[in-house]
């Protein structure tokens, strides 16, 4: 979908700069991906299923490319595919406050 894509974007975007920092690394931003994913947690439950997805999928993507980024910066790659993604980042506790602009 649209949420996943705009992931996929902002992880290929970051990885493209640091190979183009570095010559010696090797192009992964080009190469397609092949994501699979499966999930046994009921839909609409509570349980932050998705959004524990889509943390998954950008700490995933993240290593693959070797990106440098903290939990803070992949959080905000991840809230593009869930506005809950951020809690499922870090260990522990974690307090989520909506923030003050329109769009969170």
């Amino acid at each position: 979908g649209a949420r996943t894509q705009a992931c996929f974007r902002e992880l290929r975007a970051r990885r493209a700069v640091l190979e183009a920092s570095n010559a010696s690394l090797p192009k992964l931003s080009t190469l397609p991906l092949k994501i699979v994913s499966e999930n046994n947690f009921p839909t609409a439950a509570g349980l932050a299923s998705s959004a524990a997805g889509f943390a998954a999928l950008v700490q995933a993507i993240a290593n693959l490319y070797e990106l440098p980024e903290s939990p803070s910066e992949l959080s905000l790659i991840a809230r593009q595919g869930s506005g809950s993604a951020c809690r499922s980042l870090f260990g522990g506790y974690v307090a989520w406050r909506m923030g003050d602009k329109e769009d969170g």
